[in-house]
């Protein structure tokens, strides 16, 4: 992910699943890396999800956070964790919730400085065969919240369209996936004024 075309906005991230045996759930692991050499932050996560019953999954992750501070100013490190559920009503819809920090950890004792706490509610609906529409709640504590809508369309088996707004500031989005066989390729861009556009390009390999 590139914010506004800054390199120094520059987001970088990592993630390997893998599913275990007898339908045991999945282990994960992921790594995030943002900013450039006066500001840098750094995530590290191991998660386990599972799926529950036919309508509910969950998953957990432990996150280790690293920020940094050029200049002399030296980093800090935290622990903590991030927890979400799905569950799936019907054929058509689904509904989500995640949770980031809720044991709000201290980053630092100056000022008694913590971690935000983030929450997020979501759903999406299968309008049709080839259209999926999609919303989000998303609340960091002590701010206003950010809602988020968003539309799929699958006009074949190798394309995906999509398109999305979000507030807080009002923010367009739009994107596009290939899918060829085990490789997935997403590419997409957010225009936010006066800033500019955020392309971002992720690719997935799936495994047989």
């Amino acid at each position: 992910l590139n914010r506004f075309g800054i390199k120094e906005l520059n987001t970088e991230a990592f993630c390997f699943a893998l599913p275990l045996k007898e339908n045991k759930g999945t282990l994960a692991i992921s790594f995030s890396n943002y900013g450039y050499n006066l500001f840098n932050r750094k995530k590290v996560g191991i998660a386990y999800a599972k799926k529950l019953s036919n309508v509910f999954s969950a998953g957990v992750q432990v996150d280790y956070l690293n920020t940094k501070l050029g200049e002399g100013y030296g980093s800090k490190a935290a622990f903590t964790i991030e927890g979400g559920m799905i569950a799936r009503i019907n054929e058509k819809l689904k509904l989500g919730f995640h949770l980031f920090n809720p044991i709000r950890a201290k980053l630092a004792d100056n000022n008694d400085e913590r971690i935000p706490l983030l929450a997020k509610v979501g759903l999406s609906y299968k309008l049709s065969e080839k259209v999926i529409g999609a919303a989000e709640v998303f609340k960091p504590l002590d701010e206003k919240a950010i809602y988020k809508f968003a539309l799929e369309y699958h006009p074949a088996d190798i394309l995906f369209v999509r398109a999305g707004v979000s507030s807080e500031p009002v923010q367009f989005t739009f994107g596009a996936g290939l899918k060829f066989k085990t490789i997935y390729v997403d590419l997409s861009s957010g225009y936010y004024e006066p800033l500019g556009y955020s392309p971002s390009i992720g690719l997935r390999y799936a495994f047989k």
